[in-house]
């Protein structure tokens, strides 16, 4: 049964916040990174709105990005209003979190199993690990962070329950394990990691189907949140199929994603992300498999002996099933983050199934832990430094993975916004080499063919791109763009409105709806669509330039103006919104003096 906590165990969590908030500071000092920031912050504007009710009703009923995480998505609307878009913020409230869950993890384990010195080893090395700097430096990876910081406060809530089991602690342990869900779907698997715990260290007297049945309610909410996952991911074309990735190939890469996170686990070097599939022999498909099971089996063997090992090894693989690939999400064969909550049941196992000589020697032990701690908390601050910006992360990545696609194709949108078109056109074409048959880097190599004047190329680049991701909008976008560059006007308005349809949420369509609408002499079409559009971003400097332009020609100079002059305040660089406005202020005095 759990155990009375000591004033010790406080002052040492307190201690571990402080140590993780110092080691992760550097953190604070990096901008946001051009894979998903924009999608969930920079770019995104219910985000970009700040904490609202209606931007918390829009939170509680979207599912973009294949996930229903309300609560993710209200600490990034939480995190504008109080920091706007400075990085720093962002990046401060997931360092916060973190630390928070090295502090509650501490006071779990230390009340579950009694003994302060072995849960502080372990929820140190936790921590610190470099594979936690994917979850805690990327800023759109705030529903890693604030998942976890609740699965650490369900289980030491658990523990409490445990200690004296009440409808009032139960009441709390299932609002904890909902908030986790609704911060991310990885929590799913909590409730089994609960039943470990009965076996050990609460030791809990009951028989299984009691300790089952008493979850029932946690396990309908994981039930719920992963059939609800499941929609989601389809809906938004995430979840790849098994015609795509069969059940065969996915079954045979389950051992070298778990091969790949523990070798990162005990020598964290070239650390990036994604790390895709690679072909292995099939001998050594084999040989992964049978060790895998081997000791799965050994734990399962001798779990009277070393119940710890059972619990940690059943622990660590039974949170990662969902990521492994058997249930293939995006391209990536696996992740770092996916180690998180993971990691702590493997470094609880081992720790408190250490042979009576390592605690006999305990100086000794203590010496060598240090000693790696030391060394993890340099690679640590040296992975913080990769994710200062695109280039760094991107151009590491390829350094260590040369044939990535993936992050050839990261780095480069990275080139497009740098004005380098030819490098980012050669990147592109690197990984059409090896993904043909994605309609998204078709879409960027069109992109980067208008940017090099070259709109004969960038339309047949971006049909092929619509061909094979007709319902993508985004993708769509391109089309409409090149289609514009050949002045074909009527038809690239048409791919463009129907990309604002597939796409009404994104900002840089409608951007493009309304400059198109303008080219195409068609100023009162313009306008409706820049005010819409402004709905959804009133900041937005491009949307008030062009709102400018049509009202401009629509002869309504006075609020042309005012348009115009928003637009310089939120970019007071555009010399060309300038220009315009003091063309439109000239005319609106030659018609007053006229009059």
């Amino acid at each position: 049964m759990p155990r009375p906590v000591s004033g010790r165990a406080y002052l040492c969590a307190a201690g571990l916040f402080l140590l993780v908030l110092a080691l992760f500071s550097p953190a604070l000092g990096n901008g946001f990174v051009d894979m998903d920031d924009g999608l969930y912050i920079t770019s995104n504007p219910h985000v970009l709105g700040g904490l609202t009710l209606r931007s918390l009703a829009w939170a509680f009923t979207t599912h973009r990005t294949g996930n229903w995480a309300p609560l993710t998505w209200a600490s990034h609307m939480l995190d504008v209003s109080l920091f706007g878009v400075q990085p720093w913020g962002h990046h401060l409230t997931s360092l916060l979190l973190h630390a928070g869950t090295a502090a509650l993890a501490l006071l779990a384990l230390t009340l579950a199993t009694g003994e302060l010195g072995r849960s502080f080893a372990v929820t140190l090395l936790f921590a610190i690990h470099p594979l936690r700097v994917e979850s805690v430096a990327w800023a759109a990876e705030r529903k890693d962070v604030l998942c976890i910081f609740f699965c650490a406060a369900t289980l030491l809530q658990y523990v409490h329950y445990r200690r004296r089991a009440t409808a009032p602690r139960y009441g709390v342990l299932l609002a904890l394990f909902a908030c986790a869900l609704m911060a991310k779907a990885m929590a799913v698997t909590l409730p089994c990691v609960l039943l470990l715990l009965d076996f050990w260290p609460l030791g809990v007297g009951k028989g299984w189907r009691e300790r089952v049945r008493e979850k029932l309610p946690l396990f309908a909410l994981a039930a719920a949140a992963s059939v609800a996952t499941t929609l989601f991911q389809r809906a938004e074309g995430a979840m790849q199929s098994l015609a795509q990735v069969s059940l065969l190939t996915r079954a045979q890469t389950v051992p070298q994603a778990y091969f790949k996170l523990l070798s990162r686990t005990l020598w964290p070097t070239g650390l990036y992300f994604p790390y895709l599939r690679t072909a292995e022999p099939g001998w050594l498909e084999l040989l992964e498999a049978l060790l895998l099971c081997g000791a799965l089996l050994f734990t399962f063997l001798y779990r009277r002996r070393w119940p710890s090992l059972f619990v940690g090894a059943a622990w660590f693989f039974g949170m990662l099933v969902p990521t492994v690939s058997l249930i293939q999400v995006g391209p990536q064969l696996t992740a770092d983050r996916f180690t998180y909550l993971p990691h702590l049941g493997l470094f609880t196992g081992v720790a408190f199934a250490l042979p009576p000589l390592a605690q006999r020697f305990w100086r000794l032990a203590w010496l060598v832990f240090g000693a790696v701690c030391g060394v993890l908390a340099s690679v640590t601050l040296e992975q913080l430094t990769l994710w200062r910006d695109s280039e760094a992360f991107f151009t590491h990545g390829l350094a260590v993975d040369p044939g990535n696609e993936w992050l050839q194709v990261s780095l480069g949108i990275v080139r497009l916004r740098q004005g380098r078109p030819e490098q980012a056109r050669a990147l592109f074409e690197q990984a059409l080499e090896k993904r043909s048959v994605d309609g998204f880097v078709w879409s960027c190599l069109a992109a980067a063919e208008l940017d090099l004047h070259r709109p004969d190329r960038a339309l047949a680049a971006s049909q092929k791109g619509v061909e094979l991701a007709p319902a993508d909008g985004e993708i769509r976008l391109a089309l409409g763009r090149s289609l514009m560059a050949l002045h074909q006007r009527e038809a690239g308005v048409v791919q463009l409105r129907e990309a604002r349809r597939l796409a009404p949420d994104s900002v840089p369509i409608t951007e493009a709806l309304v400059s198109a609408l303008g080219v195409a002499g068609r100023p009162q079409e313009a306008l409706v669509e820049a005010d819409q559009g402004l709905t959804l971003a009133p900041d937005d400097p491009a949307l008030w330039f062009n709102r400018g332009v049509a009202l401009g020609n629509l002869g309504r100079l006075e609020e042309a103006q005012e348009s115009l002059e928003r637009a310089l305040a939120l970019n007071p660089s555009d010399s060309t919104a300038r220009a315009l406005l003091e063309r439109i202020r000239r005319d609106a005095r030659a018609k007053s003096s006229g009059q």
